[in-house]
């Protein structure tokens, strides 16, 4: 919850504002609690930010995140594990929840910037090996902070979304437009590469969920070798597989309309 106070957040420079304020109108009354607010920080602090600082203490929480996880960041441990005060850290990001925000955002960054070093350095031409190499970038032990604090980001957003704003939207989006461009670029019609980047995606997180779960590397990488085969052969069956799926009758499915939807742009099936 934004700016929930925790019995060690307690600072003297906060106002404890009563449940019976509706702060989180679209919770129920039992789960609004009381939550902190700077005491007119940003007037009677007088100097403006500095960019630079803000700047340290984001990077300085990420690397809390990275080492304590989501559900150990209350104001007063976090500020002190970033040498500052919980009034400093809402002075610097407003509330709780800016921050967390911020700093799940500046993790994640991190974390595409050293996978795109070393997709830049992958086989072109070899989809399994390019595949391998991902895996055993994601499933070596230095990764493992960034998985936990992934998966712990997006199992919070799935029951309280208004936690950290944008960050299911975000999932979906960071890999599907890469897969998606891949597989147009084999010949795949928009529907079909949408289909099968999500299958695959779906596939290699669900993985990785298993790797971070029970550290069980052997069975896993047998696992991932499995994927790593399904995916070469729909890769070489292309658009015309991935199609006929499609197309194929499902019963209880709604019908689709239009040519790639196994339609007759009427909502009827074609035999």
């Amino acid at each position: 919850m934004p700016g929930v106070l925790r019995p060690d957040d307690r600072g003297a420079d906060t106002t404890i504002v009563p449940r019976s304020e509706p702060v989180h109108t679209g919770l129920p009354a039992a789960k609004r609690e009381c939550y902190v607010r700077p005491a007119d920080t940003a007037v009677t602090m007088g100097a403006k930010p500095n960019p630079e600082r803000k700047a340290d203490v984001l990077k300085a929480m990420a690397d809390y995140l990275l080492g304590n996880g989501i559900s150990e960041a209350t104001l007063r441990p976090a500020a002190s594990a970033v040498g500052t005060s919980p009034r400093m850290l809402l002075y610097h990001f407003r509330s709780k929840e800016e921050l967390m925000v911020a700093a799940l955002k500046e993790v994640r960054r991190r974390e595409t910037e050293m996978l795109a070093k070393t997709v830049a350095r992958l086989p072109a031409n070899s989809i399994a090996e390019a595949m391998r190499a991902i895996w055993r970038w994601y499933a070596s032990p230095e990764r493992l902070p960034y998985l936990q604090v992934f998966f712990e980001a997006w199992g919070v957003s799935l029951r309280r979304p208004y936690l950290f704003t944008g960050f299911l939207e975000a999932v979906r989006k960071d890999l599907l437009p890469v897969v998606e461009a891949a597989l147009l670029a084999r010949g795949y019609p928009p529907r079909e590469a949408t289909a099968s980047a999500t299958f695959m995606i779906a596939a290699f997180r669900g993985l990785l969920i298993d790797l971070v779960a029970n550290k069980d590397r052997e069975r896993l990488d047998d696992a991932m070798e499995i994927f790593i085969l399904n995916t070469e052969v729909l890769a070489d069956k292309g658009p015309t597989a991935a199609s006929a799926a499609l197309s194929a009758p499902r019963p209880g499915a709604p019908l689709r309309r239009g040519p790639s939807g196994g339609g007759d742009g009427r909502g009827r099936r074609r035999a």
